[in-house]
């Protein structure tokens, strides 16, 4: 039997349905997911067209259950890290052991995102080539009393010499970013345990749940409708 609205209740249930797509769309967007490569959950926006990687969570760096995480961000040096006391990593060795595993456990393709092959993928990183990863480790001064900043780098693209860890570079305090098209800065930190949460819904059932809901509360309140009017017209 076909159900017929009037106008005024369709507005009004038309109204409800698009507040429920923007409820489990901006779920849907929300969120770390896993990578299926130990406990790695990448921080992914998938708001826009392209996915973006912000970062990464709980990257087991040496191999010995002492997690690490990562955020990709386009800036410079000093709005990022300050000093020397924002960095995480000491020496250039350790710097290219969290290099390799920027490659081993972030910049991977998944099924939501290719983000070895498509550099561009990469928060701060709009070359479709290579995104170059700059991770500082050192602040040194010369003899002369110049200061400079010694980083290594992580380099990602469609061809595969482009994976590498060993990359190597130095500059001043004020190196930034925001003007290269291919470089972003890792920065690295130990890992924060992750706040308790529940489960979320699926949005589908999430969805269907809110317009059931609907439909009782529209059904009830029809039902209080037509008692009221019996009411009035019995006076």
């Amino acid at each position: 039997m076909a159900v017929m609205f009037g106008k005024k209740r369709t507005n009004r249930f038309l109204l409800f349905i698009g507040l429920c797509l923007s409820m489990t769309i901006g779920q849907a967007n929300a969120g770390l997911i896993p990578t299926g490569v130990g406990n790695v959950l990448l921080d992914v926006d998938t708001s826009g067209a392209e996915p973006s990687l912000l970062g990464a969570r709980n990257i087991d760096v040496f191999g010995t259950g002492e997690l690490y995480d990562v955020n990709f961000v386009d800036g410079s040096f000093r709005d990022i890290f300050v000093d020397e006391s924002g960095l995480d990593i000491g020496d250039l060795a350790t710097a290219r052991v969290f290099g390799r595993a920027l490659l081993d456990f972030v910049l991977i393709n998944l099924p939501f995102g290719n983000f070895d092959t498509r550099p561009e993928f990469t928060q701060g990183c709009e070359d479709s080539i290579r995104c170059v990863a700059f991770i500082p480790y050192e602040i040194v001064t010369d003899v002369r009393g110049t200061t400079s900043l010694d980083f290594a780098s992580t380099s990602n693209g469609f061809e595969v010499e482009f994976d590498s860890p060993f990359g190597v570079g130095f500059g001043s305090l004020d190196l930034e970013t925001l003007s290269l098209a291919n470089a972003t800065f890792a920065d690295f930190s130990l890992s924060s345990p992750l706040p308790a949460q529940a489960v979320p819904e699926p949005p589908t059932v999430v969805f269907m749940t809110l317009i059931m809901t609907f439909f009782v509360w529209n059904r009830r309140k029809r039902a209080t409708n037509t008692n009221l009017h019996a009411r009035t017209k019995s006076f």
